[in-house]
């Protein structure tokens, strides 16, 4: 069956418009999704593992509160997480509720998510095959077990993009 003239077919860039668009909005959908759920981990986690807690003491240790360092956790997430300690000694916190520091993580897992997606849309642009490629290697099984605590995990991902992405450059 023939067209008729008065038909117009989209153009590639009103199609790649459209899909910029409904990508954009799946990634929205998708961290929303994934900042609920690291709002209700903030609610129900108050518990750290040991590293987690060895940062806490390296963080009072750069504070002036403790003499003690944990000479096994090293620094850089310690330095991030003062704010978080310095709150919850203002407050009067129990040593052990990490709320502060959980509730910093959040951001820092938040933060971590719009960089990376920044990143990737600057470099590869809003696909469909850029956001699958980020939903399969970012939100994974790893990112929902270590993003309620303190992770040490993040940084040396950034580092590593980082370190590709310049590698690229060069």
């Amino acid at each position: 069956m023939a067209q008729s003239a008065d038909v117009q077919q989209p153009t590639i860039s009103e199609s790649f418009q459209s899909e910029s668009r409904w990508v954009r909005r799946s990634f929205g959908l998708l961290v929303t999704l994934i900042g609920l759920w690291l709002l209700y981990s903030l609610m129900v986690v108050n518990v750290e593992f040991d590293d987690g807690y060895a940062t806490i003491v390296n963080s009072q240790y750069f504070l002036g509160i403790s003499s003690d360092y944990i000479w096994s956790r090293a620094p850089m997430m310690a330095w991030l997480m003062m704010p978080a300690e310095w709150v919850a000694n203002a407050l009067g916190l129990h040593p052990l509720d990490v709320g502060p520091h959980h509730a910093l993580m959040v951001v820092l897992h938040f933060a971590y998510l719009f960089g990376v997606w920044h990143v990737l849309r600057a470099r590869f642009g809003a696909t469909w095959p850029t956001l699958i490629a980020f939903t399969a290697a970012i939100p994974s099984v790893v990112y929902f077990c270590y993003a309620p605590f303190i992770s040490h995990d993040l940084l040396p991902g950034l580092m590593t993009l980082t370190m590709l992405l310049l590698a690229d450059r060069y």
